[in-house]
């Protein structure tokens, strides 16, 4: 859980990071879950990996902030949509 759903991420942001520096400019979304912000019971993994994506991002925000790419982390949250009713 936490190699694809952390280090995914925070390789994904190596690389990015690094290319958004060589242009100057540049944003990254990663996408976490509500998971991450409030622990769920019996997903412990799930929700350790999670909180770990937002706050890889603000850590990254707060390096690269003097004029570098923006970063922001959405928790998904789970919703209502005609896809949900069929599911």
């Amino acid at each position: 859980m936490i190699a694809i759903n952390l280090r995914g991420i925070w390789n994904c942001m190596k690389y990015e990071l690094r290319h958004m520096r060589e242009r100057g400019s540049g944003a990254i979304v990663n996408c976490s879950s509500t998971s991450g912000l409030v622990g769920t019971a019996g997903l412990g993994g799930y929700t350790a990996s999670k909180h770990g994506v937002i706050e890889l991002t603000k850590s990254a925000a707060l390096e690269y902030a003097a004029g570098y790419p923006h970063q922001c982390s959405m928790p998904r949250g789970n919703g209502y949509s005609p896809w949900s009713r069929t599911r």
